[in-house]
């Protein structure tokens, strides 16, 4: 779950609850970033998921509670855990009270949630997008160590991904065309139909001709069976973007045009940023080994160059990550497990280049060709210009080819596949004039002398007169045929169909807003319906609530008592997992109680003393106080 996810699930009592706590605790610790101005959710959001934000914050945490989240990140990543098992765990020596205390800090400052599952115990949880942001601060990768260059001497082997030319944000932009060409009937179950899944599957183009495959992360979809996981990658990516969209009552599915013009009339840098963003926050590995190798990898930029395995390898055992004993080549499986199962899966995406270089995994290397850092999408003064290449760019071929570089912008694309179909790819994506596409846009009410304007305008010589007259004869036969009136209803704009459903049975619904209803897939893992936040933020005193039921004299003063007296003050820092002050030898020391065993006539208790374990009787030690943290010191 996200930070937000946890706060639109509190009170508004609890909400401002912990807002007056967060404000109250950067006044007395004198933290330099003072929050935003007022309290919306979505700034308070942005705030604590902001690595920017979040460092001066990190530096200003105690040391508990710094310990305390480092462990949580290292050992649960995100995933929930018990409250009660996390404060017996004995974190970097502290005992259970003063890990409660930390957590209850951490939860004051927005970098842990508390949750229940099913009414049970409390759990806790550092927020994925919070964890994120985080990961980088507490597990550096430090300096990038970029990888050498390849000598001519040594095997080589790489997978490039070509800007724009293939990926996830390419296939994305596939299935939407597709759907502006025929909307795709679905079936009582919702499911896009078997034609229909092979029309889809057409449109799909991956980076380096690699199917990309997230089943071993752990990243899985309903109605994966049905349409293979690469599909049901990229069509759950264009529902949550609102590309494509259900219509009809539940029995098509056709694209937004409008929201497909607006997502990439800016290039494909903003488009492909949008999609990055949402998958590194809803998609994110759960198995730790995976889940701190993807993390990690979002420290890095383009501009680091080549990383080797090695490096990665190195990280991994360095933050004690898991690394465990070197494997392949020396490098620690954990490493070569997220490059099988995770860094060529951002390859196939399009956002990652592979390169292996004197066998694998010794001479692995990886380098982004995007960034993956949640940064502002630029205005529209500033967005595309990094990659929309200077019109024209295509190259249209008497044979009716036409012939796209792989940095042409996305919107060129758009236009060019309403009436080309993909045949094949090389440096340049090759294209194909179709008759059947010409004749559904001019259906569409499209006449040839605007598409064949269209082609001229982006070509880059003359537009041949074969390609010229063939258009215009495809016109004609369309118009002859009854044109717009008589096109089948598959066939009508996506505004046509899309007002046709909403009158006979309400609004388009996007499937994923119930997809355990109608739904066609949805990412599969952690099913928040299980989980309730808890909002509740506890005061310090609410951590013992035996306080006001035992005598003020036990934690506030230090004083010598009866055995019997002992035994009990003894026996309740047993129960609420806290310390005693106790005398021994002149001086004062600290003690944690761990268990009371009784022996003929007397007791004992064994616990952790400030020189470790240690077991002692009542008599072994003079005056004692107990100690509360947060109440008395």
């Amino acid at each position: 779950m996200n930070w937000r996810s946890f706060v639109d699930n509190w009170s508004r009592r609890d909400w401002e609850t912990w807002t007056k706590a967060w404000r109250t605790w950067a006044g007395a610790a004198g933290y330099p970033e003072g929050g935003p101005e007022g309290d919306d959710p979505e700034l308070w959001a942005e705030w604590c998921t902001s690595p920017r934000r979040l460092r001066p914050l990190v530096h200003a945490l105690e040391d508990a509670e710094r310990t305390v989240l480092t462990h949580m990140l290292r050992r649960h990543g995100s995933n929930p855990v018990p409250e009660s098992a996390l404060a017996g765990e004995w974190i970097g020596g502290l005992g259970p009270a003063r890990i409660r205390l930390a957590l209850l800090g951490l939860r004051r400052k927005g970098l842990v949630m508390a949750l229940r599952k099913s009414g049970g115990d409390r759990h806790v949880a550092v927020p994925a997008d919070t964890g994120l942001a985080l990961h980088g601060l507490l597990f550096p990768l430090g300096e990038p160590g970029l990888a050498e260059e390849p000598t001519a001497g040594k095997r080589r082997r790489e997978r490039e991904a070509a800007p724009g030319g293939a990926g996830l944000a390419a296939s994305v932009l596939g299935i939407a065309r597709a759907a502006a060409d025929e909307p795709f009937r679905l079936t009582r179950s919702g499911a896009v139909a078997k034609a229909g899944i092979r029309r889809l599957q057409a449109a799909l183009s991956w980076g380096g001709g690699v199917e990309p495959d997230g089943t071993g992360a752990g990243i899985g979809y309903r109605r994966a069976d049905i349409y293979g996981w690469p599909l049901a990658a990229a069509l759950d990516q264009a529902l949550a973007a609102g590309l494509v969209r259900v219509c009809g009552g539940g029995t098509v599915l056709a694209a937004d045009e409008p929201a497909v013009l607006e997502a990439i009339g800016s290039g494909w840098e903003p488009f492909e940023r949008r999609l990055m963003s949402r998958w590194h926050r809803e998609a994110m590995p759960s198995e730790l080994e995976l889940y701190h190798g993807a993390a990690g990898l979002l420290q890095l930029a383009p501009a680091d160059g080549w990383i080797t395995l090695e490096r990665l390898s190195g990280w991994y055992v360095r933050h004690g990550l898991g690394g465990g004993p070197a494997s392949e080549g020396g490098i620690c499986g954990q490493a070569v497990r997220l490059w099988r199962d995770w860094i060529r899966l951002l390859a196939a995406f399009g956002w990652m280049e592979l390169r292996e270089s004197g066998g694998f995994p010794e001479g692995a290397a990886f380098r982004w060709t995007r960034d993956p850092a949640a940064r502002p999408v630029p205005g529209p003064e500033e967005a595309g210009r990094s990659d929309r290449v200077a019109s024209p760019c295509l190259y249209v071929q008497p044979n009716l080819e036409v012939l796209a570089p792989p940095d042409a912008p996305p919107l060129l694309l758009w236009e060019l596949q309403a009436v080309a179909v993909p045949a094949g790819r090389d440096l340049y994506a090759s294209y194909r004039l179709d008759r059947q596409k010409i004749g559904r846009a001019v259906a569409s009410g499209r006449d040839g002398r605007s598409i064949a304007a269209f082609l001229a305008a982006n070509c880059r010589h003359e537009l041949p007169e074969p390609v010229m007259q063939a258009i215009l004869d495809w016109e004609r036969a369309a118009s002859s045929s009854g044109g717009p009136a008589h096109a089948p209803e598959a066939a009508r704009p996506r505004s046509e169909a899309a007002e046709a459903g909403a009158a006979g049975n309400g609004p388009a619904d996007d499937l994923r807003t119930d997809a355990g209803a109608d739904g066609l897939l949805l990412t599969g893992r952690l099913d928040d319906g299980l989980w309730t936040a808890d909002g509740h933020l506890p005061s310090d005193a609410e951590l013992y609530p035996f306080l006001a039921d035992i005598p003020s004299m036990w934690w506030k003063d230090s004083r010598q008592y009866h055995p019997t007296t002992r035994k009990q003050i003894v026996k309740l820092a047993v129960e609420a997992g806290t310390e005693l002050l106790i005398g021994r030898e002149g001086r004062l020391e600290r003690f944690v109680p761990g268990r009371i065993a009784e022996e003929e006539g007397t007791w004992r208790v064994a616990g952790r003393g400030e020189t470790g374990e240690v077991c002692l009787r009542p008599h072994e030690w003079e005056e004692m106080r107990l100690i509360l943290p947060g109440i008395n010191e």
